[in-house]
């Protein structure tokens, strides 16, 4: 058909030119980009499907960054450890060295010196060591623990995992004991003058040399270490022994902030001799302190411990916030297992008066013993009663019943105790030559059958041995003695006035019926036994922030008269009778977690924690090492080694993450190029196939063109008929 209006021909032409033109657009849009989607309209689900994975792939390449920054912040972190850990060999090495008799006080002073550079920088690395300002090695990349009293402390490991609020109180299980040291008897110069607190040192004869040289002449000074501090006081020969003591008891109390330490110069009865005592305020190890000076000086005073420290037991109680306890008993002051990643330290001290002796070992007698002596015609027996001897008791019973033998035909024999043995002595100076016979012996006793030149001595049954202390007393009249604590008197025991009678009293059973009282007059005081004396400590450690009640213990000894028993007092070496706690019963803890958090996935919660605990010398456990002594020495040995197993185990753990940090990286690495290759198979253009699309829409485009023009001169030929 032949249109005028209508070219169907040119319209399917012009068609076909557009779609060409259309394709042929789109093909140099996708060669000249490279891209298949151009725009949401070329594939929309492509399109958000591949949006997806870019996300992901510029997720994958920050993680990347970032677990090469926390390999980077975990190696800092090794590098400092490493050099804290040649710092605790180097310590170590020391202590072996001054452990050595070989040296001198004095060389070890200078150990100590060097030692106490090597903790400072401990510290120092401990608190310098950073990434990007943050410290490492401070606890802070763990948790951030927050206390309520300053008489507590937290170290943080590399664990921490407890966040929130926790209440700790400190109760008494069983006291502990402080350190006591005596100086050598000291005696006078002159025989004929007397020793008391205020002679001088220069009339002191233990501080002369063989040759006459003083240990004064010029003035020395002595160094008293303790609770990881040192002091210096100055002496010279004009000092009394009680400035001396006053200066020994100054330096504890102020340089070493030991409180409640007190010194004294004690004298015979008869003042022939002295010597002087000091009592840490402390008791346990936190209370344990050396004397150094020169070595003359130090030889010449003498000092040694005459009760060690012993670490008493303390509970722990930690309450979280919806009330759930978690109890701990410690014999030190440092306290884990509480929290999860969190030690307490605590300088809270119980209140405590502890006597110096007093307890000592005797026999029960479980019949009565008859020994049978004779001398020469002459012969008496010797009855001693069942029951619980003192070993001074039997020898006490032994010679008064020689001394009441109305002929004393046995004049010259004597019992007395020598190594804690019965001995049975014939001094012939003071009768006529006689042979010394035992015709009947004691088997718990030890003392045998036999005939003896000079002396014999027993060797006791061990297992008739109990520990306990004498009551007796050469008094008029016998006692009913209590103690009387905190203005509160609790029975003990009664005096025996008999020589003849059994004199001890069991200190287990005398303990145990003390402390039964003391429970049940709810009594905030314990008694026990150490060693081989008694100690009273408040069961209040510190005082109590919410009551402000004291721990305290005030300790009297009296009669059913109420008059004090001076004698008891002595007997159980108790110098110092009243004693303030120090610190707190407890504290409120906050703990944050800190810990380092990198992001190493493309999505949240795609992290990884590093913790890394506090490297300090105090979180080490060698803050207060003291190497002045062979036994301070030696007993650092050990906190050395456990300080290097946690910083070697420490370092091991950063070696873990830095594994895990390389293998993270190895799989974004993988995941990022399986997510890219993906990406681009959506969203690139197949360049080969769209060149032959190119191709294909050049020509029909050239095609469509030359017959759109066919199209429209067919419209001429109308023309042609028109002139016809």
């Amino acid at each position: 058909m032949l249109s005028i209006n209508q070219s169907l021909l040119s319209l399917k032409a012009l068609h076909s030119l557009n779609r060409a033109s259309a394709g042929l657009e789109k093909s140099v849009k996708r060669i000249s980009s490279g891209l298949r989607i151009g725009s949401a309209a070329d594939d929309p689900a492509g399109l958000a499907m591949s949006e997806k994975l870019r996300t992901q792939i510029k997720g994958f390449e920050r993680a990347f960054l970032n677990a090469q920054d926390g390999i980077s912040m975990v190696q800092t972190a090794e590098g400092g450890l490493s050099n804290t850990q040649g710092i605790l060999q180097r310590i170590r090495e020391l202590a072996v060295q001054s452990a050595n008799s070989a040296l001198t006080s004095s060389d070890r002073l200078s150990v100590q010196l060097e030692v106490k550079e090597l903790i400072g920088q401990i510290n120092n690395i401990s608190s310098s060591t950073k990434f990007n300002t943050k410290n490492l090695l401070d606890g802070s990349q763990s948790a951030q623990v927050s206390l309520s009293s300053k008489f507590a402390s937290a170290v943080v490991s590399a664990n921490a995992k407890a966040a929130g609020s926790y209440d700790v109180s400190l109760k008494t299980i069983k006291g502990g004991v402080s350190e006591v040291q005596r100086s050598q008897i000291l005696t006078a110069r002159s025989s004929q003058n007397p020793v008391s607190g205020t002679t001088k040192l220069e009339d002191i004869a233990q501080l002369y040399d063989s040759n006459g040289q003083f240990a004064l002449s010029a003035g020395e000074t002595l160094t008293i270490t303790g609770n990881g501090k040192d002091t210096v006081i100055q002496i010279n020969g004009q000092h009394t022994l009680n400035d001396l003591s006053a200066a020994l008891q100054q330096g504890l109390n102020s340089g070493l902030e030991i409180q409640g330490s007190y010194a004294s110069a004690v004298s015979d009865a008869n003042k022939s001799s002295a010597y002087i005592e000091i009592s840490s305020g402390f008791a346990g190890n936190k209370g344990s302190f050396s004397i150094i000076g020169s070595e003359a000086l130090t030889s010449a005073l003498g000092f040694s411990a005459v009760r060690e420290a012993q670490n008493g037991l303390v509970e722990a109680t930690l309450t979280d916030s919806k009330g759930n306890i978690r109890k701990v008993v410690t014999e030190s002051q440092n306290v884990s297992g509480l929290l999860d990643g969190v030690a307490f330290k605590f300088d809270s001290q119980a209140a405590q008066v502890s006597g110096i002796g007093g307890i000592s070992s005797g026999l029960k007698l479980s019949s009565a013993q008859n020994i049978g002596l004779k001398l020469g015609s002459n012969t008496l027996n010797v009855s001693l009663s069942s029951g619980s001897w003192s070993i001074e008791g039997l020898s006490r019973s032994i010679n008064a019943q020689i001394e009441s033998d109305p002929n004393f035909s046995l004049s010259g024999i004597k019992a007395s105790v020598s190594d804690g043995e019965i001995r049975l002595g014939y001094d012939s100076s003071t009768s006529a030559p006689e042979a010394f016979e035992i015709t009947s012996g004691s088997q718990t006793l030890g003392i045998n059958e036999g005939s003896y030149s000079y002396a014999a001595t027993g060797n006791k049954d061990k297992s008739a041995v109990v520990q306990g202390f004498s009551t007796y007393r050469d008094e008029p009249a016998s006692k009913n003695i209590s103690f009387s604590i905190n203005q509160r008197a609790y029975s003990a025991f009664s005096t025996q006035i008999d020589p003849t009678k059994a004199d001890l009293a069991n200190s287990l059973e005398t303990v145990s019926d003390l402390n039964e009282q003391l429970r049940a007059a709810k009594a905030d005081v314990r008694v026990d036994i150490s060693g081989d004396s008694l100690v009273f400590t408040s069961l209040k450690v510190g005082t109590d922030r919410a009551t402000n009640a004291r721990s305290v213990v005030n300790l009297d000894i009296i009669d059913q008269f109420g008059n004090k028993d001076t004698a008891t007092l002595q007997q159980f070496g108790f110098r110092n009778t009243i004693s303030y706690g120090y610190g707190e019963s407890g504290f409120r803890a906050q703990v944050k977690d800190t810990a380092a958090a990198l992001q190493i996935g493309a999505n949240e919660g795609q992290t990884m924690k590093v913790s890394m605990g506090d490297m300090s010398a105090g979180a080490l456990g060698i803050s207060d090492i003291d190497l002045t002594t062979i036994h301070g020495a030696s007993a650092a040995l050990s906190k050395v080694d456990r300080a290097i197993d946690k910083v070697s185990s420490e370092v091991s753990r950063l070696g873990t993450y830095q594994n895990r940090l390389n293998f993270t990286m190895n799989n974004i690495e993988n995941a990022s190029a399986n997510l890219t290759s993906a990406e681009s198979r959506i969203r690139d253009a197949d360049i080969a196939a769209e060149i032959i699309q190119h191709t294909k829409n050049q020509i029909l485009t050239q095609a469509s063109t030359a017959m759109l023009a066919q199209a429209n001169s067919i419209m001429g030929n109308v023309l042609t008929l028109l002139k016809k």
